[in-house]
């Protein structure tokens, strides 16, 4: 009985301060979710998206010299669906300037994430090959 008299006292002097007590679990605070605006895609995945390309033109150089290879490019996408941003990952020095010019003329469709534009990363294999 004494213990229900103290809590009934406790109660009361919480009440009379106008001090809240949370009741049940804390409420944890939900964090905003950012919105996405880049999404990362295999070259296969990206390439389904080209609305239109240009082929390389072989350096004379290159060709006179036969090399040949393949040059891997590290490209960003912009939300309006052209070429944004262009690094060279790996080739053969000759045939670089020649895959960057190219692929810098290609158009993609616009790809979205949850009904937002998102830019997309990806990485492009231009091959140059002498028949």
């Amino acid at each position: 009985m004494k213990l229900h008299a103290f809590a009934g006292s406790l109660l009361l002097a919480v009440f009379a301060l106008g001090v809240s007590i949370p009741l049940g679990a804390p409420q944890a605070k939900r964090p905003a979710q950012k919105r996405v605006t880049r999404i990362r895609l295999t070259g296969a995945q990206a390439h389904k998206l080209i609305k239109s390309e240009v082929p390389p033109l072989y350096p004379n150089e290159a060709s006179r010299k036969r090399i040949q290879g393949t040059v891997r490019l590290h490209i960003i996408i912009g939300m309006t669906g052209l070429v944004n941003e262009i690094n060279v990952v790996s080739g053969k020095p000759q045939l670089e300037a020649a895959a960057v010019d190219a692929v810098r003329q290609w158009q993609y469709n616009v790809s979205s994430f949850q009904g937002h534009p998102v830019e997309v990363e990806t990485v492009v294999d231009i091959v140059f090959k002498l028949s």
